[in-house]
């Protein structure tokens, strides 16, 4: 006979009962979150996240992107096809390794990545409303403090 869940079993507890669990729904939901607000622009979460690398660096491998924001080769080829599709990205053959090539941000993607900016910060507002300014300020700190530890 099978045993049955009983409350206070951490084995077989639902992931909205685990920290890790808590972290992965929170995450999709604000993933979730975000594309229905970029969509209107055109572009996905990962997308704006490619632009903005791109901003913040000014041109980099598609490699180097993929490394950067954790996106396997495959997916970062075809995301780079349809932001270069899109007039948001150009490739430019890298001056020091003729066979590789340089992802840019045109003025077209700037400006996109500028409203994508926008229009996230206000997704953060309504994602977070629950929250106070103290209990966002401590999660962010908190979350900050994991990650950086994972980078070790």
């Amino acid at each position: 006979m099978a045993e049955r869940y009983t409350q206070g079993d951490p084995s077989v507890a639902a992931p909205s009962e685990r920290p890790g669990g808590l972290l992965f729904l929170a995450s999709q939901a604000a993933q979730q979150l975000a594309n229905e607000r970029l969509s209107p622009l055109g572009i996905t979460a990962r997308e704006f996240g490619v632009l903005t690398l791109l901003a913040r660096t000014g041109q980099l491998s598609q490699q180097a992107i993929g490394e950067q924001l954790r996106i396997d080769r495959t997916t970062m080829v075809a995301m780079v096809d349809a932001l270069e599709q899109a007039g948001f990205v150009r490739r430019e053959r890298n001056p020091n390794d003729r066979r590789a090539y340089a992802v840019k941000l045109t003025p077209k993607g700037r400006a996109r990545q500028r409203r994508g900016a926008e229009t996230l910060d206000h997704a953060r507002n309504e994602f977070f409303a629950p929250l106070s300014k103290r209990e966002r300020e401590q999660l962010l700190a908190l979350l900050k403090r994991l990650v950086e530890r994972e980078g070790e």
